[in-house]
């Protein structure tokens, strides 16, 4: 293995909006008199929501022959050989503006599948059948590029 990241979602202000979005619910229920199993419900569906992003990773891995994406608990590995990638960049990366915010974004008007978690550096694979780029970012993107020049990309493309 020649590069190996993982990433988690902790961005603050996502969290607070869910509690935010929670605490403003329960208060209109309060208001409309709701039956206590319905606060409990709906406690339940946020704090889930919460686990569930909370828990969430992706982890970029290189090995000689490709590169592979996993993105736990949403996708197991998808892996991209790189035979089929047509090109490698890396790049500035700017979450809300460029692909709506973080996590799998797909951008039809771009043809482009973002997985994007934490750092201001991102990774794009265009895919030589489909011409599909796919977004990733990284934090460590000296590491990232280091590693690239060790691999098989690197003869196919000097």
């Amino acid at each position: 293995m020649l590069f190996q990241e993982t990433q988690f979602l902790r961005y603050p202000p996502l969290y607070i909006l869910l509690a935010t979005c929670w605490g403003g619910t329960v208060g209109l229920m309060l208001i409309s008199d709701a039956v206590w199993w319905h606060y409990l419900a709906i406690s339940a569906v946020f704090l889930s929501a919460i686990l569930l992003l909370y828990s969430s990773k992706l982890t970029i891995t290189i090995v000689a022959e490709n590169i592979t994406l996993s993105m736990f608990p949403f996708f197991g590995n998808k892996v991209f050989s790189f035979p089929e990638i047509a090109s490698i960049s890396v790049h500035e990366i700017n979450p809300l503006m460029d692909y709506g915010g973080w996590g799998y974004r797909i951008v039809p008007f771009q043809n482009t599948t973002a997985y994007i978690m934490q750092g201001n550096k991102g990774t794009t694979l265009v895919l030589i059948k489909s011409n599909q780029k796919i977004v990733v970012s990284l934090k460590n993107a000296a590491a990232f590029e280091m590693a690239l020049t060790q691999t098989m990309y690197s003869s196919k493309n000097p």
